[in-house]
């Protein structure tokens, strides 16, 4: 069992909806909040195998990340915005 992936997300699946119709900021910040969570789980825990699943899931996530962040409809301002405060509530470098 994954913490915020599954280990059938690593088989690369295809996104279901219409990516020239949405909106890449919503998942783009569940994501990058997925990603600060796996961090902290790679600083804090002291569960071996909690942070080996962490580590796999990092790159299922940073790769999810690139997805979203390639779509033309991004908008990286509002995206940073959001980006800063999720790292302000985890205090994030």
């Amino acid at each position: 069992m994954g913490i915020c992936y599954d280990d059938e997300s690593s088989v690369r699946p295809r996104y279901r909806g219409a990516v020239s119709t949405a909106d890449p900021i919503r998942p783009y910040v569940t994501h990058y909040g997925n990603l600060l969570y796996l961090q902290f789980i790679l600083r804090e825990s002291t569960d071996r195998l909690e942070k080996r699943q962490a580590e796999k899931e990092v790159v299922i996530c940073e790769r999810k990340l690139a997805f979203w962040a390639r779509q033309p409809q991004m908008l990286a301002t509002e995206a940073a915005n959001q980006v800063g405060a999720l790292k302000a509530q985890w205090r994030a470098p």
